[in-house]
C-alpha cells in the first residue's frame, strides 16, 4: 500500500510539474526594497577556473549523498533563483542553479543525490559558488537574509512556497540562511495540494567568493538538519581554496 501510495503520489506530481510557470511567481505580502544584484551586470565574463577547487566534494557531504548530473528538483529551485540577470523579480536570487540546457558564466556548481528505495524519498544537495566581487558578495548574501521578510508566500500556478528564516552561526565575512515549505498543486487547482517538500538554502560570501548551499527533499522524510555542518565545510573551503 505504501508503495501504491507513493506511486499515485509520483504521477500526481509530475503532472504539475509539466504546468508550473516559475515565471509566474506572484509574490504575497512582499515588502518593497532596493533590486536584488545583478549577476549578468558583474564584471567577470565566465567562471575563474581557480572556483572548482572551492566547490564541495563527495568527502565533505553526508554519506548518503553521491555526485549526479542533476538535481531532480531543479524545477522547485527555478521558482527561487533566476540563473540570468535577476531580471528584476524580487523573489527570485540572482545564482546560477543548474538545470538542463544551461550553461553557466559565472559560476561553478556541484550535484549530490540520495540513492533511496523508493523515488519519492529523494533528497538533493546542490551548491553553486561564483565570484561577483566583494560588493556583490555581500549584496547577495543580504538579498537572501531578506527574502523571508520581502517574499514570506510565493505563488505560482505549480506551488506555493512558504520561506522563514533560518539562524546559522556566522560563517566567512558574512553569511544568511532561510528555509522554504514546498506546496506542490493538484492540477488546475489553486487550493488543493499533492505533496509537499521542505528546503533549507544557505549563503556565504569570502572574499568576493559567495557559495549557496541547496538542501530539498520531501517533507515527510525524517529531515535531520545537515545544513549547518554542510555549509560549514562549504565556508571552510572558500577560505582553504
Amino acid at each position: 500500500m505504501r508503495l501504491l501510495a507513493r506511486a499515485a503520489m509520483a504521477l500526481f506530481t509530475l503532472a504539475v510539474i509539466t504546468t508550473a510557470s516559475p515565471s509566474a511567481a506572484s509574490p504575497s505580502a512582499a515588502s518593497p526594497s532596493a533590486p536584488l544584484p545583478s549577476v549578468a551586470s558583474s564584471s567577470v565574463a565566465s567562471p575563474p577556473p581557480a572556483l572548482s577547487g572551492k566547490l564541495l566534494t563527495g568527502k565533505d557531504v553526508p554519506a548518503a549523498y553521491e555526485a549526479a548530473a542533476e538535481d531532480p528538483f531543479a524545477h522547485v529551485l527555478e521558482v527561487l533563483f533566476d540563473p540570468g540577470s535577476n531580471a528584476g523579480v524580487e523573489c527570485r536570487l540572482p545564482v546560477e542553479v543548474p538545470r538542463a540546457g544551461f550553461t553557466p558564466g559565472h559560476s561553478v556548481s556541484a550535484v549530490f543525490v540520495t540513492k533511496p528505495t523508493y523515488w519519492l524519498d529523494v533528497k538533493s544537495l546542490t551548491q553553486v559558488v561564483a565570484e561577483p566581487g566583494r560588493s556583490r558578495a555581500r549584496a547577495l548574501v543580504d538579498a537572501a537574509a531578506a527574502l523571508p521578510q520581502r517574499c514570506p508566500k510565493i505563488d505560482t500556478p505549480g506551488y506555493t512556497m512558504m520561506l522563514k528564516p533560518m539562524t546559522l552561526p556566522a560563517l566567512g565575512d558574512r553569511s544568511a540562511a532561510f528555509t522554504v515549505d514546498v506546496m506542490v498543486k493538484a492540477v488546475g487547482m489553486d487550493n488543493a495540494y499533492v505533496d509537499a517538500m521542505l528546503g533549507e538554502v544557505s549563503v556565504v560570501s569570502r572574499r568576493g567568493v559567495t557559495s549557496v548551499v541547496i538542501l530539498m527533499g520531501y517533507s515527510f522524510l525524517d529531515h535531520v538538519s545537515e545544513l549547518p555542518a554542510v555549509t560549514r565545510k562549504a565556508a571552510a573551503r572558500l577560505t582553504a581554496a
